[in-house]
């Protein structure tokens, strides 16, 4: 394994049982494990979900004669997103999200290992240790996979298109499953401290599963719609002001971003208007080129050339000498 990618494992697991580390997860999460080569419907229904050009490439399929003549075009999520609201309106483009994301996917090792995290390091560091991870994916695994083993969260997801006045702002979901719209950010006080349980904030919306059409799903992915959370108030009059803060001040690890994506970029330019984040980051992007490391170097982020399946594997070992070496605490 490359010495890079070994440092910078061992600067990650440090960060993780410091407590200052966020996870920044993108599509590309939900391609770990799947064989070099093949698309998103050639590895069996349920088992891989598409990254964002397979996504507007089913988009402009199913929806053909919109797009005829604009075949060069048709990787491009965010343009075939807009095409299809102009063309056939938002309840045609929901509800052919909805039919993607309404379905159940298994988890991947990062899904997997990101669940995990919490009861082992309650074992052997401390009860008061806590994680953030933030996603722009619109699917639910990460939070299935937070279930099936048990663990509480709580979930943060921004409100992208409704018919009130509520547009533009963050629901809370709790774990007792109460649900509340963050009205006063500046007066929120009922999320996780830091250091108190596992937080994940969905930038970009998400499906409501088990509803029976897209009624209730909310998805930043159109053009229209990043102008639109571009050019809404600063995050900080957005966010309760204490996980404002938490994102701006901690160490990030980006997961499965390409240069490409819309989501990285805008997410980039909401969260963190300065030229550079404030500490260390990292991001795991295999194979960059020149631009690609122009691109993550501009904002302050140290690219990591490996494969997410490589890399996961590297960080619990890591994680895992650093906890042996603590003393377990009582059960």
């Amino acid at each position: 394994m490359d010495e890079h990618v070994l440092e910078v494992a061992s600067h990650v697991s440090s960060s993780v049982l410091n407590g200052d580390l966020i996870w920044v997860l993108g599509a590309g999460v939900n391609l770990c494990g799947r064989p070099s080569g093949s698309g998103w419907r050639d590895t069996g229904a349920g088992r891989f979900l598409p990254d964002a050009g397979e996504l507007g490439a089913y988009l402009a399929d199913i929806n053909g004669p919109v797009f005829r003549g604009r075949e060069h075009r048709l990787r491009d999520l965010a343009r075939v997103s807009q095409y299809t609201m102009l063309a056939l309106g938002s309840r045609d483009l929901y509800d052919s999200l909805h039919k993607i994301f309404d379905a159940d996917y298994g988890p991947t090792a990062v899904h997997v290992f990101l669940a995990s995290l919490p009861s082992l390091l309650r074992s052997r560091a401390r009860e008061n240790w806590g994680q953030l991870l933030v996603t722009t994916n619109y699917d639910d695994v990460l939070e299935k996979a937070f279930r099936a083993r048990g663990e509480e969260f709580d979930l943060v997801t921004y409100i992208a298109q409704t018919k009130d006045e509520n547009s533009g702002k963050f629901y809370h979901l709790k774990p007792t499953g109460e649900r509340c719209v963050i009205q006063d950010p500046n007066e929120y006080t009922d999320l996780p401290e830091a250091h108190s349980g596992s937080l994940i904030v969905k930038m970009h919306g998400t499906v409501r599963r088990g509803a029976p059409e897209s009624d209730l799903d909310q998805y930043v992915i159109t053009e229209d719609d990043y102008v639109d959370y571009l050019t809404r108030a600063d995050v900080s009059q957005l966010f309760p002001v204490t996980l404002a803060a938490r994102l701006k001040n901690s160490h990030l690890l980006f997961l499965g971003y390409g240069l490409r994506d819309w989501n990285v970029r805008v997410m980039l330019n909401r969260l963190w208007k300065q030229s550079k984040l404030v500490k260390n980051s990292w991001a795991v992007y295999p194979n960059p080129d020149r631009t690609d490391r122009a691109f993550w170097g501009s904002k302050g982020v140290e690219i990591v050339d490996a494969k997410l399946e490589d890399f996961i594997p590297q960080l619990s070992s890591q994680l895992d000498a650093r906890l042996k070496a603590l003393p377990a605490t009582a059960s």
